[in-house]
């Protein structure tokens, strides 16, 4: 059971978009490490979300905000980075 409703649709979509970012960036640079939490997390929400008591009696929104929690820190950790990256090079 994937849930499809327009909530999970944006996590999706979010998801997909961060997965080809990090597969583009695996390739061209050092984002290897980032691939792999990104496939850990990928098993994990394919563990909650093949399991439908996860979803009864109102707690598919805890399911969603854990879904996009992973990918916004995904993201936050990836923008650190890459702000730490260009002041150390300003600062050279």
């Amino acid at each position: 059971m994937i849930p499809t409703d327009h909530e999970f649709s944006l996590l999706y979509m979010m998801y997909g978009m961060l997965l080809a970012f990090l597969i583009i960036k695996a390739i061209t640079s050092d984002y290897k490490m980032h691939l792999i939490f990104l496939s850990i997390y990928t098993a994990f929400l394919i563990f909650i979300f093949s399991d439908r008591s996860n979803f009864e009696g109102g707690s598919s929104l805890g399911v969603l905000l854990l879904g996009a929690s992973f990918v916004g820190l995904q993201l936050l950790i990836i923008i650190t980075i890459k702000i730490y990256k260009e002041l150390r090079k300003t600062a050279n």
